[in-house]
């Protein structure tokens, strides 16, 4: 894994089933031959460890074992891995027994791990020092490591070994590392203990409670009682120096009085002459604008009766004009009235002309007619058209006179 991240190249795993296969493949292409590594496994003198024969073998072989179990790890040790699953976060291994081996089991005993007897965890003072005593039993020479972390995100604030004392083994926090911490705060104090004899561990837990440095909140105490101390020297002299500001106020006040009253009468003067000055220049503005006024009204009155007399004879010149106008167009309506009655009269003779020439027309006919009738009521008849014609021309004669008219 290391040296894949080092040459950025993908990292190779026995037993993830994917590389295996990988591997398995690899040896059955050829790509991974008994020339090209047959350099390694051949002696100084000559001689060759495997031979070709050897190889194809256990090429062979590996290529059972993946199908078998789906990894590449193989081992000559106690135990076999035949299954490997990273998603179900499981993995089998099988005893390997010989037949053929001829000892048997063999017990050498239990083995006795370090005891831890006792904790004696005092409240930790922060940016103070303090030490935790520890009481444990074990076989052979016992070592004791501690881990300071953090209760709720795990964050490992110190580390170290517990000295070995007559007391006990003792861990010891300067100021260096109780700075590190909260006031009224809990942290986990892991201690892992072991011995030259056995190689079991025994770890423990416990819980430390941090406080503030009394020492500390002592000297910072005595340092504000003594700027307080400091600070009441000054309000002393503060207050003496107010209470001679307060006299001379006193009598500044005193003094000032007799210069209010007189400022007061001043004041009463300076008002009088001003009405005084008011009154004077209202007089002198009203008299302006009386004069103003007045003028104003002269000069409207010339203007006015100046714009009356314009107006008059602006109006007189328009009713001329007018007159004049009016008596253009009743000549002009009167000449065109005459003109359209001579063409009337002229078309009225032509009319009563036809109509002679028409009457004379039907006399003679009539009378052709009569001499060639027989009968009285033929007679009738002709008197009738006749009658109607006679009609006829009243109608165009009533109406030739209506339009004459119009």
């Amino acid at each position: 894994m290391t040296r894949a991240r080092a040459e950025g190249i993908p990292w190779l795993s026995l037993v993830v089933k994917r590389d295996a296969e990988l591997i398995v493949k690899h040896f059955a292409e050829g790509k991974i031959r008994y020339d090209s590594y047959k350099k390694f496994i051949t002696m100084p003198d000559g001689k060759t460890l495997m031979t070709l024969d050897e190889w194809t073998s256990r090429v062979k072989s590996l290529s059972d074992w993946f199908t078998k179990t789906g990894t590449a790890w193989i081992s000559n040790g106690p135990y076999m891995l035949t299954y490997y699953s990273p998603e179900e976060q499981k993995l089998m291994l099988e005893a390997f027994r010989d037949p053929t081996y001829p000892f048997g089991p063999i017990s050498y005993g239990e083995a006795t791990p370090v005891s831890i007897k006792d904790i004696k965890a005092p409240l930790i003072p922060v940016g103070g020092s303090t030490e935790i005593i520890i009481d444990a039993k074990g076989v052979g020479e016992i070592f004791i490591k501690y881990v300071i972390r953090d209760a709720v995100t795990k964050t490992v604030i110190a580390s170290g070994s517990a000295e070995k004392t007559l007391a006990g083994f003792v861990i010891k926090l300067p100021k260096t590392v109780t700075e590190q911490l909260l006031p009224y705060a809990v942290y986990e104090l892991l201690l892992i203990a072991y011995s030259s004899e056995v190689t079991l561990t025994t770890e423990t837990v416990v819980k430390i409670q941090t406080v503030p440095d009394v020492s500390k909140s002592v000297a910072e105490l005595e340092d504000m009682l003594r700027a307080v101390k400091g600070d009441v020297a000054e309000l002393k002299v503060m207050l003496k120096t107010l209470s001679e500001v307060a006299v001379e106020l006193k009598e500044a006040l005193k003094a000032a009085r007799g210069d209010v009253a007189e400022l007061k009468d001043v004041i009463e003067a300076i008002n009088d002459e001003l009405l005084k000055r008011i009154d004077d220049v209202n007089r002198s503005l009203s008299d302006e604008l009386a004069k103003s006024v007045a003028l104003l009204s002269e000069t409207l009155s010339s203007a006015i009766e100046g714009l009356g007399k314009a107006t008059e004879d602006s109006i007189k010149a328009l009713g001329a004009e007018t007159s004049k106008s009016l008596e253009n167009l009743r000549t002009v309506t009167e000449d065109r009235i005459s003109s359209v009655e001579r063409k009337l009269s002229t078309g009225i003779e032509a009319v009563e002309d036809r109509i002679d020439s028409v009457e004379r027309k039907l006399s003679r006919d009539i009378e052709t007619i009569g001499k060639t009738a027989d009968s009285a009521q033929f007679r009738a008849g002709v008197a009738m058209v006749v009658s109607i014609i006679n009609l006829i021309i009243l109608l165009a004669i009533a109406g030739i006179l209506f339009m004459r008219r119009s």
